[in-house]
């Protein structure tokens, strides 16, 4: 095999460029934004997929509604990573996160570095990258290196990861809203019911003083129930931290 090839990038898939199309202020400016997130995913061997060159609501306007979803759902559901842009907000956009997440499509959110990005799209299960941005040159450095983390892994046929600073970011985003959670939902949420004896009375005695692990239970459901799918992990998790907190400190 010669240099040349050894270079060049092996296609792994459809990369789905997801964005606003709707009633855009600066409809040119945008598209071509989107251009330059399907070149960075060229760059990194996928084919991209852009729905404004296909279902676009300007360049497009005869196509019915169905069509055009069940045209970018296909898109969507055979993807191998769907990029977000989440600097407008966007029905469609968060349709699309959701589609991907249905399927087990990976989901890499691209948005600049002072816009705020909605809590339930941050949430989403799918989420495994947040890629901020200055300007183009960091955009394409950061977006390149998540597309490579993200190919890495389908590689191997397993899920990607979800990136610690997500779920960080997910953290910070809910914290107040967890501290709100219901008594009743926490013991839920860390399946009390499945333990018994003095594990189980600590846990209560905890969730009702807000005293685990020194922070407060509810901030820390907070935490891990963000990571969606794995909330039962997590559980387990945290049961054996209570476990080895008796043992070692003798009570509360």
């Amino acid at each position: 095999m010669d240099e040349a090839r050894e270079k060049t990038p092996v296609a792994l898939g459809e990369a789905y460029i997801s964005g606003a199309l709707t009633a855009l202020e600066d409809a040119p400016r945008t598209k071509l934004f989107y251009e330059v997130l399907a070149e960075i995913a060229e760059s990194a061997g996928l084919r991209a997929y852009l729905p404004h060159r296909v279902t676009d609501p300007v360049g497009a306007p005869n196509l019915d509604p169905r069509a055009v979803y069940e045209i970018d759902r296909g898109h969507v559901t055979s993807a191998v990573v769907l990029i977000a842009y989440a600097g407008i907000p966007s029905f469609g956009v968060g349709i699309e996160v959701e589609l991907a997440r249905e399927h087990g499509v990976p989901v890499v959110i691209v948005v600049e570095r002072d816009r705020p990005i909605s809590r339930l799209l941050l949430g989403n299960p799918a989420v495994v990258e947040v890629v901020k941005f200055a300007d183009l040159d960091g955009l394409r450095r950061a977006l390149g290196a998540a597309l490579a983390a993200v190919g890495s892994v389908t590689r191997e046929g397993a899920r990607p990861v979800v990136a610690d600073d997500v779920v960080v970011q997910r953290f910070i985003a809910s914290l107040e809203q967890a501290r709100r959670l219901p008594i009743a939902e926490v013991t839920a949420l860390l399946r009390v019911g499945e333990v018994d004896g003095e594990t189980a009375s600590a846990i209560r005695d905890a969730v009702e003083r807000g005293r685990l692990f020194g922070a407060g239970l509810r901030d820390l459901v907070g935490r891990y129930a963000l990571r969606g799918a794995d909330l039962p992990r997590a559980s387990a998790w945290v049961l054996r931290r209570t476990r080895r907190r008796i043992r070692s400190h003798n009570g509360w």
